[in-house]
């Protein structure tokens, strides 16, 4: 195909080319706000477990391993969130090893930020005092927490990302279709 051939198919498909570009630029513009933005900061904690050698018989045994799964099952739950008073701030939990798992919390505000994260310790732990008042199971923060920074996608960005991707997403569907021969 000579440069005047594609030329031609161009500007033949142009009003084709410009739809799918608008369409593609518009879904970029309008998926940042759609996606979480704001300061986050990242807390990793222990879930500390009492030795189970010092608990009674009577006391309930508490298996380390699955410890930590039902650590984040529980800070993950609605009811957790409306009881720890979140506000806008979206909390994100993920396990990383046995009785380590990190929390993310997402807020408009820096200082919110920082609060919250300590809000969701102190309420995990009192939670979790009166359903296991026996066990003594808690959160201990592991080193310092990092400072809140700021994530926000630039909705400038993602428009002109998806117009490139329809951009060459539309020529794509051209060159297939004079290659197919539909």
């Amino acid at each position: 195909m000579e440069i005047k051939d594609l030329t031609s198919q161009i500007k033949k498909n142009l009003i084709f080319i410009a739809i799918i570009t608008l369409v593609a630029s518009s879904v970029g513009f309008s998926s940042t706000k759609f996606l979480k933005s704001g300061y986050q900061q990242q807390t990793l904690l222990f879930v500390k477990v009492q030795d189970k050698n010092t608990l009674s018989e009577n006391s309930p045994r508490v298996d380390s391993s699955n410890l930590t799964d039902t650590t984040v099952a529980i800070l993950q739950s609605p009811d957790f969130a409306s009881g720890a008073d979140l506000g806008e701030s979206q909390l994100e939990v993920r396990k990383m090893a046995p009785q380590v798992i990190r929390i993310t919390v997402t807020a408009k505000n820096k200082d919110v930020s920082s609060q919250t994260s300590t809000k969701v310790i102190y309420s995990y732990n009192e939670k979790i005092k009166n359903l296991v008042p026996q066990a003594n199971i808690e959160l201990v923060g592991v080193g310092i927490p990092n400072d809140p920074t700021r994530q926000v996608l630039n909705s400038k960005i993602m428009a002109a990302f998806g117009a490139s991707l329809g951009f060459i997403a539309s020529l794509s569907i051209l060159a297939l279709a004079k290659y197919l021969k539909l």
